[in-house]
């Protein structure tokens, strides 16, 4: 007989409960290391010894910067099960134009009405440049900030338990509103990820045409890192799991977890010396002065 399940309760009438929640969300948050016995004894499996989330999600990244390729194909062998190669891990072109050619009217009408509807939000939204004037007796001095879309991002759609082209379209979508002119979609090698025909006919439809067969905390690393098979990202996107957060976590050197969810973004500078946060159409700012 299996042992009682014990299941501790807070009285939230009691002076304590403040506190007591924020133990308990210490606790579920990464730097708990509540791991169950199959996921410690599979981390044991594959690194040789147990090592928590945040140590997993370091030795990750760590490989895959000094690694590139080579870790990111072994990762996804043995994380997904799934053997790929350099052609292999990108969807091509002609299985995205097939995966749309063979999907139901009614689901690409659907799709389209929904990217019509985010796109029109997304640019009633973008931020506006500012532009300040004075004379003075040296001339006049001019003040501007102008909104500056990013040149490329990169989407990490999740797919291990169900399919997301939700995923796909709230964020894709701002990017594109925003003026972004190159987005990369990783998708973890799955009947639900990168083998779906719906996703992959959602990223057809939309005109995102560079797609990657990668998941996990590995291909948030291969996007952030420059290797030879792709140019770097200055930005990054990740739906809410577990691992991503602290992914983003660790790349960003100390960002808090907690504050990346559905439709945001964390952005880097390419030295990888600055991060934060925004929605992904409003993107860092420059601004200029001018005598």
């Amino acid at each position: 007989m299996p042992d009682a399940l014990t299941i501790p309760t807070i009285d939230c009438r009691q002076n304590d409960a403040r506190d007591l929640f924020r133990q308990l969300r210490d606790k579920l948050s990464p730097r708990g290391d509540v791991v169950s016995e199959a996921g410690r004894q599979r981390t044991i499996e594959l690194f040789g010894e147990p090592l928590s989330p945040r140590e997993v999600v370091r030795r990750i990244c760590e490989d895959v910067r000094t690694q590139g390729l080579s870790a990111l194909l072994s990762y996804t062998s043995k994380l997904d099960r799934k053997d790929l190669t350099a052609e292999t891990m990108r969807v091509s072109a002609e299985e995205l134009k097939d995966a749309a050619s063979k999907a139901d009217p009614e689901f690409l009408a659907t799709v389209r009405q929904i990217r019509d509807n985010i796109r029109e939000f997304q640019s009633a939204v973008l931020p506006k440049d500012a532009l300040v004037k004075r004379s003075l007796n040296v001339g006049t001095v001019e003040l501007r900030q102008r909104h500056l879309p990013m040149k490329r991002v990169g989407i990490c759609v999740p797919g291990g338990a169900a399919a997301y082209p939700s995923t796909v379209l709230m964020t894709a979508v701002p990017a594109k509103a925003a003026g972004v002119k190159e987005i990369a979609v990783v998708v973890p090698p799955t009947e639900f990820g990168a083998y779906n025909a719906s996703l992959l006919a959602t990223c057809a439809e939309i005109g995102v045409t560079e797609v990657y067969r990668i998941g996990g905390a590995q291909a948030v690393a291969a996007l952030l890192t420059a290797l030879d098979w792709h140019p770097q990202l200055v930005a990054g996107h990740s739906a809410g799991s577990y691992v991503a957060h602290e992914l983003l976590n660790h790349l960003a050197q100390g960002y808090d977890p907690a504050n990346v969810t559905e439709g945001k973004i964390v952005y880097f500078n390419l030295d990888g010396g600055q991060y934060g946060s925004s929605s992904v159409t409003s993107l860092p700012k420059a601004t200029e002065a001018r005598l």
